[in-house]
């Protein structure tokens, strides 16, 4: 975000200085013709519009601020020689100072551009190596997750299996504890009837016994 509101402002402060030149050779062309206060206003707001974007740009080297404030210098003289006095050999030189302040400004701004776009690259670059480290991470969690889940499922199947062999066997014990029981319970009964079948014969006979016996 900061490289990008930086390019913003150096591309307003280089499309001030191709503005500002061209409304200048304009004026100078008839510093008194109708359109001249027009002009001149319109090269004060591009001026303030420039001074307000290199204000703005906290980046912009020291080096450049110093050639546009040269180059506005020498063109607010420039504009200010040519409503006194124009002559074919001032308005030369002033146009020579103009084009050497312009292409030097350009030719900084250029340079400037190129570290912005080195300096894009370059993060776009850690941006890329940042992305592909987190989706690695990611991977490695998910796939951390997935064999975690994969254990935990394994192991729970295995216990659900034991804990199922141990219902058997418990079930089966228990059948055979019921069995168990109703064969005692059996052998009992059958004992208690054959003692109680054994009184009784014997309690019988003893009453035969003594109904047959002389009185």
């Amino acid at each position: 975000a900061r490289l990008l509101e930086h390019s913003t402002w150096m591309r307003r402060v280089e499309n001030g200085v191709l503005l500002s030149g061209s409304l200048a050779r304009d004026y100078s062309a008839d510093p008194n013709g109708a359109d001249a206060p027009a002009l001149l206003a319109r090269l004060s707001q591009v001026e303030d519009d420039t001074r307000q974007a290199m204000a703005k740009s906290n980046g912009i080297e020291e080096e450049l601020r110093g050639e546009v404030s040269a180059y506005w210098q020498v063109l607010d003289f420039m504009l200010e020689m040519s409503r006194k006095r124009a002559t074919p050999g001032l308005d030369a030189y002033f146009r020579r100072q103009l084009s050497e302040r312009r292409e030097s400004m350009l030719h900084l701004a250029g340079e400037i551009d190129r570290a912005l776009d080195s300096d894009w690259r370059q993060g776009e670059a850690r941006l890329s190596a940042l992305y592909g480290r987190l989706r690695w991470i990611m991977g490695a969690e998910m796939a951390l997750v997935v064999g975690l889940g994969l254990v935990l499922s394994v192991g729970a199947a295995r216990r659900l299996l034991q804990l199922e062999g141990e219902t058997r066997s418990l079930s089966a014990q228990l059948e055979r504890a019921q069995e168990e029981e109703r064969r005692s319970i059996a052998r009992e009964l059958h004992d208690e009837i054959g003692q109680a079948m054994s009184r009784i014969v014997l309690d019988a006979g003893r009453a035969r016994n003594l109904t047959e016996s002389p009185a």
